[in-house]
């Protein structure tokens, strides 16, 4: 198991090394998973109690499109239309039901209850998929 967490972290140091070095720039395409980061929508969820992965539901996951199951999201602040600052590492082992989140325009992140998801809101966010486990 602490192998596993090891492997995220790496993963995401090497994202945030990439992005600041200026070694990537935003693909802009959500049919592109892979690689670079992409810019969508970012909502929050609060309700459920298994995922479409079989697992509970619990903070550091989030849902979306059916084909990203099992990756790891390293999300981004919108930085003037560029990834920014990292927001955080959540393992991708949900699905949505709404349209959009099927779609792959948004992704809807696991917080423990309805205030945190008011807060949270609707964004707009940086996301870069990795195959990482954790």
């Amino acid at each position: 198991m602490q192998l596993k967490k090891v492997l995220k972290v790496f993963a995401a140091a090497l994202a945030i090394t990439a992005l600041e070095g200026g070694g990537m720039h935003a693909a802009g395409k959500t049919d592109n998973p892979y690689g670079e980061p992409f810019r969508l929508e970012c909502t929050a969820y609060y309700e459920g109690e298994v995922t479409a992965s079989g697992q509970e539901v619990r903070e550091g996951i989030c849902a979306g499109k059916r084909e990203w199951l099992g990756l790891t999201c390293i999300m981004y602040e919108d930085d003037g239309g560029k990834p920014g600052a990292c927001i955080g590492i959540y393992e991708m082992l949900d699905t949505g039901g709404e349209k959009r989140i099927k779609d792959g325009r948004c992704i809807d992140v696991y917080m423990p209850g309805r205030e945190e998801c008011m807060e949270w809101g609707r964004r707009t966010v940086w996301v870069q998929l990795v195959e990482a486990e954790g």
